[in-house]
């Protein structure tokens, strides 16, 4: 398995490589539009297993490893949501995505001021 992930680290790099030579005579323009990609794709190069804020996925880069503590499946990938409802009605009163991994008691008060 290492040896596949260093192949496909190298193919991308080859990529990378050849994308900023194209990019680099190119207008401003076409530069913004590669930057983000470049550097998204720079970033996973040069991860490693220990690496913190790491990329696990290039289409939607703001996800990260969410660990839950079951056996089954100890860990998932996305990010938590806090949603507020009545007790009744059950009507949603807020939402909102809790974009570090941030412990549930800390948003509470927040979700309320929200709710409110």
């Amino acid at each position: 398995m290492a040896r596949g992930v260093k192949t496909l680290k190298t193919y991308l790099g080859r990529v990378v490589r050849d994308v900023e030579r194209a990019v680099a005579g190119a207008n401003t323009a076409r530069q913004a539009q590669f930057s983000s990609l470049l550097s998204l794709s720079k970033k996973i190069i040069n991860q490693t297993k220990k690496s913190k804020d790491k990329v696990y996925s290039l289409h939607e880069p703001a996800v990260y490893c969410v660990s839950k503590g079951k056996s089954g499946r100890p860990y998932e990938y996305g990010c938590k949501v806090q949603i507020t409802l009545t007790h009744q009605q059950g009507l949603i009163l807020s939402t909102g995505a809790l974009h570090p991994n941030a412990y549930d008691g800390h948003t509470l008060q927040q979700s309320l001021l929200q709710a409110e």
